[in-house]
């Protein structure tokens, strides 16, 4: 019998970096409970927006970056709120993933307009420079530098510095891994060359990681859809071009921290894909394929996000059923492909207004606050077996 996958929830999107009391706030309304406890969850996936923190300010160099991402944006402190939920959950014993969100600085493009072949909006488009030397790079060594798991009252505020004793958060917060990208071949334009620049992330990343804290970086998200050959190459990459284009990039690089492949297995679950046939099969046959190192020789596959969207239908009692029995089956069928280590469910809480629906509970009721009922997907995922020793 294999051992079962290790299990996560990704907490949504960066949203709830804005306000207090957010449905997606690994602290409340019993998404912590639900960690540590029936859900069986040993990391959590929580997430960040540059464009968020930095939009209204285009930092000069890497020490102008930090000190103003310490307060940003505008001195409304966005980044506490993430150490705290950082901090309950190494309190909790469970692991963070920290992501970068699919939304970039319009000035770190030059962005003035949406994708002329999509709807992709400004900050979709991604940066022109994502180097150690770049605002991305000087991001990234913020959130490593932030998230090392010392101690420091007001945040990183030294990059000359040689020693962790200017680094670090007030809360002593600790990140485990770093996912620098987001479903790049979907989200991000233009698509031209998109694999190099995925590519590029993953190097800034791990001499980010590197140089400061240390954290496992994660890459590139892809996700597993439009199957290949893409019919709008324009808009989206197949996720196997696309994959093949990443590690044909990488083929030389040896990365000096722990460095994991990611993807997302949305299009797997939704067409109960099994595993000798599957598009995480064939992605971890590409890592071999293409001599895919890591660090250590890792040819692992972190499933990073994944679950199945009932879309309008999520009121229909089959389609809930249908939602459960999935999820359950593709976890199986991942059992039995060696090399995937983790499995993601994206989320727990839906929100009004949000028209993806794939959590394990209806949405989020405002008045009085509080979670959306469980639906059948709930249990199903509380019944799945908890890890062992991948």
């Amino acid at each position: 019998m294999p051992d079962p996958l290790l299990k996560a929830i990704s907490m949504g999107g960066a949203g709830v970096l804005r306000v207090d009391d957010h449905p997606n706030d690994y602290r409340l309304w019993g998404n912590r409970e639900f960690h540590r406890g029936e859900g069986g969850c040993r990391w959590t996936k929580l997430w960040v927006s540059w464009y968020e923190l930095q939009q209204d300010y285009k930092p000069t160099s890497r020490a102008d970056s930090w000190n103003q991402l310490n307060t940003a944006p505008g001195g409304k402190n966005y980044l506490r709120r993430l150490d705290r939920q950082v901090r309950a959950a190494n309190d909790d014993g469970v692991k963070v993933i920290l992501c970068l969100q699919q939304a970039f600085p319009t000035w770190s493009s030059g962005a003035t307009g949406s994708d002329p072949y999509s709807s992709k909006t400004p900050s979709q488009k991604i940066p022109s420079a994502l180097g150690y030397g770049s605002g991305y790079g000087w991001f990234i060594s913020h959130l490593s530098a932030r998230y090392n798991g010392t101690a420091n009252s007001v945040g990183p505020r030294n990059p000359d510095a040689r020693t962790s004793s200017s680094f670090g958060n007030p809360d002593r917060a600790l990140v485990h891994a770093i996912e620098v990208s987001n479903e790049p071949n979907a989200l991000y334009w233009p698509q031209a060359d998109i694999h190099k620049r995925a590519a590029e992330m993953l190097r800034c990343g791990e001499k980010c990681s590197y140089r400061w804290g240390r954290q496992r970086i994660l890459g590139p998200g892809t996700l597993d859809s439009p199957d290949p050959p893409s019919s709008r190459p324009d808009v989206f990459t197949d996720w196997r071009t696309f994959t093949e284009g990443v590690l044909a990039e990488l083929a030389s690089f040896r990365p000096r921290v722990r460095v994991g492949f990611s993807a997302h297995n949305y299009r797997d679950v939704k067409y109960d894909a099994l595993a000798a046939t599957s598009r995480a099969r064939q992605v971890v046959d590409l890592l071999y394929a293409k001599n895919w190192l890591g660090a250590g020789g890792s040819r692992s596959l972190w499933l990073t996000e994944g679950g199945f969207n009932m879309g309008s239908s999520w009121q229909d009692s089959s389609t809930r059923r249908r939602q459960a029995e999935k999820i359950v089956a593709n976890y199986n069928e991942m059992l039995k492909v060696a090399g995937v280590v983790l499995w993601t469910q994206h989320v727990i809480n839906d929100v009004t207004g949000n028209s993806f629906r794939s959590g394990l509970r209806d949405d989020f009721v405002y008045s009085p606050p509080g979670p959306g009922g469980k639906r059948p997907s709930y249990d199903a995922w509380c019944g799945l077996p908890v890890e062992g020793n991948r």
